[in-house]
């Protein structure tokens, strides 16, 4: 139970921000095409593998014996931190977020809202 609520508290501590900071440099279809990709083949593939590293351990390694696998189970969990907290830090080095953002965002204004906002004096509209 306490390895469950620490790889719950990790996932949306680390993983989930991670994988919305991927999409923030993306246009709208982009973004949305990106997210049903990752969250379709992703997670039924992490699922997928995770379930069988299980069945493996419990089969070979551990003759059937749940408390056999948790030390494994556990340097996995903790092997995976690390790649989020990797990941984290490579996704910081790549770009500042929100000047990403803002770049995104004036990519998505149209030209006439542009030139129409400069005459008028009036911002843009995003």
């Amino acid at each position: 139970a306490l390895l469950h609520i620490f790889a719950r508290g990790a996932k949306f501590s680390l993983f989930k921000p991670s994988e919305e900071m991927v999409y923030i440099g993306l246009d709208d279809e982009s973004r949305t095409k990106g997210k049903a990709a990752i969250d379709v083949v992703g997670a039924q593939s992490g699922k997928s593998l995770s379930s069988i590293l299980q069945q493996f351990l419990l089969i070979f390694v551990s003759g059937g014996s749940v408390a056999g696998i948790i030390p494994v189970l556990g340097l996995t969990f903790v092997t995976m931190l690390g790649q989020w907290k990797r990941s984290i830090r490579d996704l910081a080095e790549h770009g500042d977020p929100a000047r990403v953002h803002r770049m995104s965002v004036m990519a998505s204004i149209d030209d006439g809202d542009v030139e129409e906002a400069a005459v008028s004096n009036v911002p843009a509209s995003v």
